[in-house]
């Protein structure tokens, strides 16, 4: 039990920081080249809301 909560968060984790990333440059590259990258910064967030839900789905009863 304790394994399947540990790799549930690490995964959520993993998630969490791959969408954040995924922001963070869609935002830099809209700032350096003036190009909107929106499909990325929708998937960062998407991942980020996934990552979310990963974690609370072995937290709820």
């Amino acid at each position: 039990m304790f394994e399947d909560y540990s790799m549930r968060i690490t995964l959520s984790t993993l998630l969490f920081l791959y969408g954040l990333g995924l922001i963070v440059w869609a935002l830099w590259v809209w700032k350096k080249k003036n190009k909107k990258e929106r499909l990325i910064f929708f998937c960062g967030l998407g991942l980020i809301v996934i990552s979310i839900i990963t974690a609370f789905l072995k937290l709820l009863p």
